[in-house]
């Protein structure tokens, strides 16, 4: 036997025992063994690990691709692509003359890592893109849900407006830290800290708001509060009497001349801002109608019958004025009590003033008592 012949019958072994056929079924192995899916034209063993290599040189240029088709002789179908593209990333596409396949980019892998889903240059982790509509969704559904475009949960965009919905007669929930801060439930309700929502919106907690609070689209107007109406729909309504605004203010004078302010100590104030006491001085700056009420003792000692004149007064309006004869009780004493009650409509930024007086005046005299007043309306 010749050389040559060796060499020949050599190859013929090797190969033999790495590529075989049945029945125009290939097999590739290292075993000698025929392929065993009788479907498949091509199968490729290599017991504890087995590798398809498609490989280009050029790695900056090159493609190499896997195709899957059922095109026709005469060129009529689909081609499913599994192609490399110079260094980019893997890309999954397809071509079809028929009209029910006309996408031409379903994946793509780049090599940053973004998946890409109807778009080749993805710019996230994970880009969905429709190309040919106006609408994008994401979708998930299980065993219970179903699977139609009616089932579970969605995700998308429809134009400009973004979506999320549970699709079924379930909740939504939201949560941070392994914990749910917001629900919506199946029948509309929303809750904030609260997983069992009563009510359209049902918050456990504080809240804080800024701007207009409306109701039915109405603020109402200035100084109104909201006011419940029982089982009713509330509503803007003028706000009770603040009792807020009162005061008291007492004096105790030793007069020997014939006129004077009286100078005032306060015992109590209520009304902040509204009423201002000072020395011999009280400033309203909140307009509205008061009560006043003003109590008197006056004592003196004189030869005569003493007279004494007292006013409420805002600069030049007198709003009381009264001059009343002290009664004598015995000797050169004379004493006498007087208590004024009235309303008086009083305007924003007034200010009043005691002012006393005393006639036939001999020897001693004192004026005591205490003005109060609080606010009645507005």
């Amino acid at each position: 036997m010749t050389a040559m012949k060796r060499i020949f019958i050599i190859l013929v072994l090797l190969v033999s025992n790495v590529l075989t056929s049945k029945a125009q079924s290939v097999g590739i192995n290292s075993t000698g063994t025929a392929p065993t899916d009788t479907k498949a034209m091509l199968e490729v063993l290599k017991p504890g690990f087995s590798k398809i290599k498609i490989r280009t040189e050029n790695n900056s240029a090159d493609t190499s691709m896997l195709e899957f088709t059922n095109r026709k002789v005469s060129g009529a179908g689909t081609d499913f692509r599994m192609s490399m593209i110079s260094q980019d990333g893997l890309f999954f596409t397809s071509a079809s003359d028929m009209a029910a396949n006309t996408n031409d980019s379903l994946m793509a892998i780049r090599v940053n890592g973004n998946i890409g889903m109807g778009i080749k240059n993805p710019a996230y982790k994970l880009h969905l893109h429709t190309p040919s509509s106006n609408n994008s969704f994401l979708s998930f559904t299980n065993n219970i849900t179903g699977t139609t475009n009616q089932d579970g949960l969605v995700l998308g965009m429809l134009g400009t407006s973004a979506r999320l919905g549970n699709l079924e007669a379930g909740e939504l929930r939201f949560g941070t830290s392994n914990l749910t801060r917001a629900l919506i439930d199946a029948s509309g309700n929303m809750g904030i800290g609260t997983t069992v929502p009563a009510y359209k919106l049902d918050v456990a907690g504080d809240i804080n708001m800024t701007g207009t609070l409306r109701l039915n689209g109405t603020t109402g107007t200035a100084g109104q509060v909201l006011t419940s109406n029982g089982i009713g729909a509330p509503s803007w309504s003028e706000a009770p009497l603040r009792n807020s605004d009162r005061f008291n203010v007492t004096f105790s004078e030793i007069i020997s001349s014939t006129s004077g302010t009286l100078s005032l100590t306060t015992d109590y104030n209520f009304g902040g801002a509204d009423i201002v006491i000072g020395a011999n001085s009280i400033t309203i700056n909140k307009a509205g109608l008061y009560h006043f009420d003003l109590f008197l003792h006056y004592s003196a000692l004189s030869a005569t019958s003493p007279v004494v004149t007292f006013y409420l007064q805002n600069t030049a309006v007198t709003f009381l004025w009264q001059e009343v004869v002290v009664k004598k009780t015995s000797g050169d004493i004379y004493k006498d009590n007087w208590h004024y009650s009235f309303d008086l409509y009083v305007p924003a930024a007034r200010i009043l003033r005691l002012q006393s007086g005393f006639v036939d005046v001999t020897s001693f005299s004192q004026l005591q008592g205490n003005f109060s007043g609080h606010l009645i309306s507005e």
